[in-house]
């Protein structure tokens, strides 16, 4: 998920799953700095842990993302908030942004590089057998148990 874009936006009807850990992976493309930016800290480690799918309304809900669209007018409704957003003051603040943070951002990315690497070149790594399954669509045999107590919850 784009979540170090400028703006994230959604379509209704989609469900994000906002984590790595059922890949075998802890994170990814500065997950552990832009998710909890977004969102808090907590509430990061709360999605990550519990690796359940959330809706787009919920995400916007906890700031996870920026707008929803409707399904039907969404080209039109992006097209808008594209041209909504163009501001040069945005650039020169981003700018100002990246390079106050740039040390603390480099330091989460040499971090997220160490515990990944093993996840990756580690030939025991639980990330080579479900990185096969994900691609060859491989179904699992049974609902796993964290979806399961989702649905009870939801229905309770």
């Amino acid at each position: 998920m784009g979540l170090a874009c400028d703006y994230v936006v959604g379509k209704e009807g989609v469900v994000l799953n906002p984590h790595y850990k059922t890949l075998g992976l802890s994170g990814s493309e500065y997950h552990t700095y832009t998710l909890p930016k977004r969102v808090s800290e907590a509430m990061s480690q709360k999605l990550l842990d519990e690796c359940l799918p959330i809706s787009v309304g919920m995400a916007k809900e906890i700031g996870m993302i920026d707008e929803v669209f409707s399904r039907e007018n969404y080209y039109e409704e992006l097209h808008q908030f594209a041209l909504s957003t163009i501001d040069d003051d945005f650039l020169w603040d981003k700018q100002d942004y990246l390079e106050v943070n740039r040390a603390k951002i480099e330091a989460l990315k040499e971090r997220e590089l160490q515990t990944m690497h093993p996840e990756f070149w580690d030939k025991e790594s639980t990330f080579h057998k479900l990185r096969q399954e994900f691609v060859y669509k491989v179904c699992p045999r049974e609902t796993p148990k964290r979806l399961k107590y989702k649905a009870r919850r939801d229905h309770a």
